[in-house]
């Protein structure tokens, strides 16, 4: 299996929490920064995470954002993936950072996908494994 398909893969039911909605959004899934780091060990895709900037007014009403940049060697190809990230503070922002760069790697892509990985929403594997595209 190439490093890209294991990317790709779902992670368990079991490690996919979810978030309770609030008035503002639905209620959210989501797996921990540690599962993906666990996942990006496992493939042994060489990794570099780091912050290349940090947006914080001081103004307790508006959010931090944080600029982060994953890189990756995947199937022995340099890939660089940057995320931003808003939260009410610099770490909660920096893993919705992390977060949105792995998705761009395809590592937890299934939990932003429309659907989910549940209904369907979630296609590339399946094509990926057929080895042919929908076009």
């Amino acid at each position: 299996m190439t490093q890209q398909r294991e990317l790709l893969e779902p992670f368990p039911d079991q490690l996919v929490k979810q978030l309770p909605a609030t008035t503002k959004r639905p209620a959210l899934d989501y797996v921990s920064w540690t599962d993906k780091i666990q996942r990006l060990i496992q493939i042994s895709a060489d990794y570099d995470w780091h912050i290349i900037g940090i947006h914080n007014s001081g103004d307790d009403t508006e959010k931090v954002a944080v600029h982060g940049r994953l890189t990756l060697t995947i199937d022995g190809t340099p890939r660089v993936f940057d995320g931003i990230g808003q939260d009410s503070d610099a770490k909660k922002a920096s893993t919705d950072a992390f977060a949105r760069a792995c998705a761009f790697a395809g590592l937890g892509l299934h939990l932003w996908c429309a659907g989910g990985s549940k209904d369907g929403g979630y296609w590339i594997t399946k094509v990926l494994d057929r080895g042919v595209s929908d076009e």
